[in-house]
């Protein structure tokens, strides 16, 4: 049975058109194979030693069994003489004692240039599609389905399938309402967390990156630009360091993380900024063009589960812990500036108010969702039981404010409008994926949202539910928002100052217009009709 543990969006026209692809030599995957067979090895010696005192007792019984039933037969040989003679016959007269033989009418070759090829009666089997001469498709055909449109998002799934871990890719296309897998890489680990970046570590520019968090205290960095790859472009090193490609280590606290790093954040404001959470109980704060971890922040007393950049501030970032806190922090100095307010139960997901950044909202395992006032006291606006379960989704809408959805592993999924500071359930549904386990929503598009569950993953897009649609469809967003007002109330300015008071270098970036996080007005469009969406 398969287990999708983690899910994140690529915005529209970021991926390449046409990915790069991986080709290895004979000699270089040979090495591969090698590099990885030493490893399991030296991984499984151990159960080897286990399984072979259990292989030893095995054989023995099945060797006991099988004297006995020899003798058994032996004692019934005269009694199935004539069954004997009867089964001689039909084996005579259908030639089947020589069955398992080499056939004469197999012709076995081998063609002059090192391929192979098995021909049966004038027909021949080649090991590719290549080296057949009858295959027609032509490359160009293989190319085309590779490519990735610019009105395309790209969805990466961390999923487990029996003892096998990968990295999904998919694609999909909203006015198509179409998607399809469109790559896959195996993982030597288990995934726990991915977060989408638009920032290349090598060359300090605008990529298209996923960064994973796994098992391991490491942090990888896969492109996604590239196809058939096998190993990360980037690995953020923790302290349990392994030799691995392009590993950049060193940190100012000792190498990193020292356990397993459970959620991710990346700052559009400071692009070359990383946040991490970890079950080591500490807060990460990462300079991707150095590869190294420029603060710990140690403020919680269990594992940090989750965490997220404010969207407009580039120094506060939110996180949440099994010690059923939230804390917000001032980075550039985290020991001296952060508040925190007490949840009922272990914190799963917190996401920021997009639309009113005064505002946060985070859900429990107790199947709590809070609405927290960040100038307010230690108490929450408001405290709401929205399901059964844990809450392991939280999505809120990036064009429509007042849109959230929640998913939980009492198996529904629910959507909230929570304007006014007055939570009303507009629309419950149980999407038959099993326990939910992830929920965000597209970064494109205002009702469409990435659910997965216990084994599968789904795109619901909540235009075409008539409750939903008709219910948020009189939402206007005309003037200045809460979140333009509060922007121009900060009077943010990129100038370099913010990066050095994080310790990074005073080369940050300004954030290009495709990494801003600042929500677009909504523009009007012709409604079309459409059928409700059922479970």
């Amino acid at each position: 049975m398969a287990t999708i543990s983690c899910l994140t969006w690529v915005k529209r026209g970021v991926a390449k058109q046409n990915p790069d692809k991986i080709t290895l030599s004979e000699d270089e995957l040979k090495k591969l194979i090698l590099s990885q067979e030493s490893r399991l090895n030296s991984l499984d010696l151990d159960e080897d030693d286990e399984e072979e005192s259990e292989t030893v007792q095995t054989e023995a019984e099945s060797g006991a069994v099988k004297r006995k039933r020899v003798r058994k037969e032996s004692n019934s040989d005269s009694d199935n003489d004539e069954n004997e003679k009867s089964v001689d016959a039909i084996a005579k007269k259908y030639g089947l004692d020589d069955y398992d033989d080499d056939n004469e009418d197999f012709n076995y070759k081998e063609e002059e240039e090192g391929g192979g090829a098995l021909g049966m009666s004038g027909v021949a089997y080649y090991a590719t599609q290549k080296e057949d001469p009858y295959v027609t498709k032509d490359s160009d055909d293989e190319d085309e389905d590779d490519k990735v449109l610019p009105d395309d998002n790209m969805l990466a799934m961390g999923k487990m399938s029996g003892d096998f871990c990968s990295l999904e890719v998919y694609v999909y296309n909203e006015a198509e309402d179409n998607m399809f897998c469109h790559h896959d890489i195996l993982l030597p680990t288990f995934p726990l967390a991915l977060e989408w970046l638009s920032f290349d570590p090598s060359e300090d520019k605008p990529g298209n990156y996923i960064a994973m968090g796994t098992m391991e205290p490491d942090i990888e960095i896969w492109d996604m630009d590239v196809m058939d790859t096998m190993e990360p472009a980037f690995i953020l090193a923790g302290q349990k360091k392994k030799k691995k490609k392009k590993k950049k280590t060193g940190s100012v606290d000792g190498g990193g993380h020292s356990d397993a790093v459970l959620d991710l954040s990346w700052n559009s404001m400071q692009p070359k900024v990383l946040a991490s959470a970890s079950a080591d109980f500490t807060v990460g704060i990462w300079d991707l063009s150095q590869g190294v971890m420029v603060s710990s922040i140690k403020h919680h007393t269990e594992k940090v589960q989750c965490v997220e950049w404010h969207p407009y501030e580039a120094q506060s970032l939110l996180s949440g812990s099994y010690d059923n806190t939230v804390k917000v922090y001032d980075c550039r100095s985290p020991d001296d500036a952060h508040k925190s307010w007490k949840l009922p139960g272990e914190v799963e997901r917190v996401a920021w108010n997009l639309h009113d950044p005064y505002y946060f909202l985070a859900s429990t395992d107790t199947g709590h969702v809070a609405y927290v006032d960040i100038r307010a006291g230690e108490k929450p606006v408001w405290t709401l039981q929205a399901h059964k379960e844990a809450v392991t989704g939280l999505a809120l809408s990036n064009t429509i404010p007042g849109c959230l959805m929640t998913a939980s592993l009492d198996k529904s999924a629910k959507v909230w409008d929570i304007r006014d500071n007055k939570p009303f359930s507009v629309l419950e549904r149980h999407p038959k994926l099993g326990a939910l386990s992830c929920l965000f929503a597209s970064p494109d598009s205002g009702l469409i949202f990435a659910i997965a569950g216990e084994s599968d993953m789904r795109v619901i897009n909540m235009q075409k539910n008539e409750t939903v649609a008709k219910h948020f469809g009189k939402t206007v967003i005309g003037g200045e928002s809460t979140s333009d007002m509060y922007v121009a109330a900060a009077g943010m300015e990129d100038d370099g100052e913010e990066a050095e008071a994080l310790g990074l270098s005073a080369t940050a970036e300004a954030p290009s217009e495709e990494s801003q996080s600042k929500p677009e007005k909504k523009k009007k469009k012709k409604k079309k009709k459409s059928k409700p969406e059922g479970d």
